[in-house]
């Protein structure tokens, strides 16, 4: 299992939200860790539908 399968795991048992930045993102080729500026930007949308689609807030 990856990571982000193991934080969906948590989330899932401890009944709190979980959004898989990757289903959205790609790292920088800069460093192959970190995320771009219009990465940035794809992410933010992605976890304001998410809190909008759940009515978290």
């Amino acid at each position: 299992m990856e990571l982000s399968g193991w934080y969906k795991q948590l989330s899932e048992m401890y009944n709190t939200y979980f959004l898989d930045a990757a289903d959205f993102v790609e790292v920088s080729e800069a460093d192959g860790v970190h995320i771009d500026a219009d990465n940035h930007r794809i992410l933010a949308e992605a976890i304001f539908k998410k809190i909008k689609q759940d009515n978290i807030i």
